[in-house]
């Protein structure tokens, strides 16, 4: 069964996620295996109605197939383009469209053009574009249907796209914008043609257009979206060019408000020289850290300054941002509903372990969440919040009141996390996918540290206690050791259990313990899930008492004292200025045994050992660090505090 579900799972990721059904080891299609959010998908660039480009054709499709255009039927079956009001009542922005549909067409083969009327642009000077939008759904499971994209340059048809893989969505068509500048004549035309299709899937297209060049610069998404009292907060945007022109110089400024729309932060980032193509997408980093005194809702807004643009009506992000200050309950495992298998109508409720008996006591129905499930979580002990990531790669800080919180989605990563360990004393978390284990900073930035060496990962959980990395595969249903250097694997011993594909596994950090949250499908039927102990020097997991059916995912241990060193053993910390140029000044009620800078990779760049017991103001000389954020650890009997500050 377990060979069956991984050949599924890898039939799904071959399809770039677009399978939206997860196939459990129960054999239940209920939920996606993964569904990362598309950076594509979070800003759809519809034509603006304020552009001051040349539009030479423009059709919408919103009275049908106009008869200026023809369709032509190649296969002789009936089966061809016609214009429709919605499909299922989908439609690609919220109008007609036309369609080319093999599925609603039955067993026939279909092979259909749509061809558009002559356009003359025999006198356009300058770059000449066609854009439309589209969703072509691919039939995975054995079509082998084709859509092309053809333009007449007045005496060949030229095929300028193809595609035969799903793209696009009804949410988010994509969208093609099409350099025809070479073949641009009198008698133009385009022609969309889809073929070797039986009852397959379709080809959806709408507002196809023949532009001028134009610049449009948007601003695409931001973050954070929470952060906790006495937490450095920094901040980062992306900007997309959804023009036509490469785009180089502009500037970014960010404003945060509170409630009463007082800006209590701003920053502005001029870029030079970014060079950025038709069509992509640049991260923009902000150097200044705000730090919150108290929780509140603040509103965070992302401007574009960008002197050419076409259209500014997208040239701003806002988002709200969440200050909280969350408590959670001591000697429990956290955990989440992620199957309903005994229908008790539990699914997505937070709930806890008792860490001696097995018991769970179901918590509060989730709220907040952008995806179908969470898949892993750690518990941040610097800062005293536990973090929780979807199946969306949503990363999130859980509230003491059932609600997440969403921090950001983690751009640019086409794989879906399956752990995560945060609790690392390094300006990074750990996290891992099924084949590689990642860096990621609070700018979620992601650096692969290294491929695991199995030939046939399935990487299900992880975990790191600051001394030892552990992570469990779902295909050896093993537990090992990992270099958190390279991520290579040293196997400790078998689990003793045959694993579904939603684990996780956490340490609890008052005493060592190696926990994980698993799902046994070895006695098919009566499947096993619940709280177990994992033996760290031979692999063996133990049931800590009761066990259920349904199945459980995120496993945060909370010991008695897991509270932020912070809050437990540190009564104040403040360093100054920051941004700082050539020396930084740190006052504590403590002294500390050393103190360690290091960079955003992780990298230490600079150490200190205080030369008097009674040291409480200690300057610090930077003069020789480049600009950027870096992070200061204080280091006192077994404990650490970490600030973070800005050399300028």
């Amino acid at each position: 069964m377990k060979k069956l579900l991984l050949f599924l799972f890898a039939m799904i990721m071959s399809t770039t996620f677009s399978q939206q059904s997860r196939l459990n080891a129960l054999g239940h299609l209920d939920q996606p295996v993964f569904k990362p959010r598309d950076i594509n998908a979070l800003y759809s660039p519809h034509r603006p109605l304020n552009a001051q480009y040349t539009i030479y054709f423009s059709e919408n499709f919103d009275s049908g197939i106009p008869s200026s255009w023809t369709v032509t039927d190649n296969a002789g079956t009936g089966a061809v383009w016609t214009g429709v009001n919605d499909y299922s009542g989908n439609t690609l922005n919220g109008t007609p469209f036309v369609m080319a549909d093999s599925d609603g067409a039955g067993s026939v083969d279909m092979d259909t053009s749509l061809e558009s009327p002559a356009v003359d642009l025999s006198g356009v000077s300058g770059n000449i574009f066609l854009r439309f939008e589209h969703y072509f759904n691919y039939y995975s499971a054995g079509g082998n249907e084709q859509g092309d994209v053809d333009v007449f340059d007045g005496t060949n048809w030229i095929n300028i796209y193809s595609v035969n893989t799903d793209t696009g969505n009804w949410d988010m068509p994509d969208i093609q914008m099409i350099d025809i500048t070479a073949y641009a004549n009198a008698n133009f035309k385009v022609r969309f043609h889809y073929y070797n299709a039986n009852y397959d899937w379709y080809w959806a297209v709408d507002n196809v257009e023949i532009i001028s060049a134009f610049d449009d610069l948007a601003m695409a998404w931001g973050i954070p979206g929470v952060s906790w009292t006495n937490h450095p907060t920094v901040f980062s945007c992306i900007v997309a060019n959804t023009g036509t022109n490469i785009i180089n110089n502009f500037e970014v400024t960010l404003t945060l408000q509170d409630a009463f729309s007082n800006t209590v932060h701003t920053e502005t980032i001029p870029v030079t020289g970014a060079n950025i193509a038709p069509g992509a997408f640049h991260k923009i980093n902000f150097h200044n850290v705000w730090t919150p005194a108290s929780t509140g809702t603040y509103t965070l807004t992302y401007t574009l300054s960008f002197p050419t643009d076409d259209n500014t009506s997208n040239n701003t992000f806002a988002l709200t941002l969440e200050v909280i200050s969350p408590a959670y309950q001591n000697n429990v495992v956290h955990s989440f509903v992620a199957y309903d298998d005994d229908s008790s109508g539990d699914l997505n409720h937070f709930g806890q372990f008792d860490m001696s008996t097995g018991d769970f006591t179901m918590g509060d129905l989730i709220n907040g969440m952008f995806g179908d499930y969470l898949t892993t979580g750690d518990y941040n002990t610097s800062d005293g919040v536990i973090m929780v990531v979807d199946n969306s790669n949503i990363l999130y800080v859980l509230g003491d009141n059932g609600n997440l919180y969403e921090y950001g989605f983690i751009p640019f990563l086409t794989e879906g996390i399956t752990g995560l360990a945060v609790n690392t004393g390094q300006p990074f978390y750990y996290a891992s996918t099924i084949e590689h284990l990642l860096q990621i900073n609070p700018f979620l930035d992601v650096t692969t540290v290294g491929s695991f060496n199995l030939s046939n990962p399935l990487i299900l959980g992880l975990s790191y206690d600051g001394s030892n990395m552990y992570v469990i595969d779902g295909e050896t249903d093993m537990l090992y050791l990992v270099d958190p250097t390279n991520a290579t694997l040293t196997s400790i011993g078998s689990l003793g259990y045959d694993l579904n594909y939603i684990q996780d596994i956490g340490v609890n950090y008052d005493d060592g313990t190696l926990y994980g949250t698993l799902f046994d499908v070895t006695n098919n039927p009566n499947y096993v899930s619940g709280l177990f102990v994992l033996d760290v020097t031979n692999g063996q997991a133990t049931p800590v008492g009761t066990l259920y059916s349904d199945e459980y995912s995120i496993c945060v241990p909370m010991g008695q004292n897991n509270t932020s060193v912070a809050d437990n053993t540190i009564h104040y910390l403040i360093l100054y200025p920051n941004p700082a140029k050539d020396y930084l000044y740190l006052e504590a009620d403590f002294t500390p045994k050393k103190l360690v800078i290091t960079d955003l990779s992780g990298k230490v760049v600079s150490t200190y050992k205080p030369q008097k017991d009674d040291e409480k103001v200690i300057e610090i000389n930077i003069t020789d660090l480049q600009k950027g954020l870096y992070f200061v650890s204080l280091y006192s009997e077994g404990e650490k505090v970490t600030k973070a500050f800005i050399k300028k």
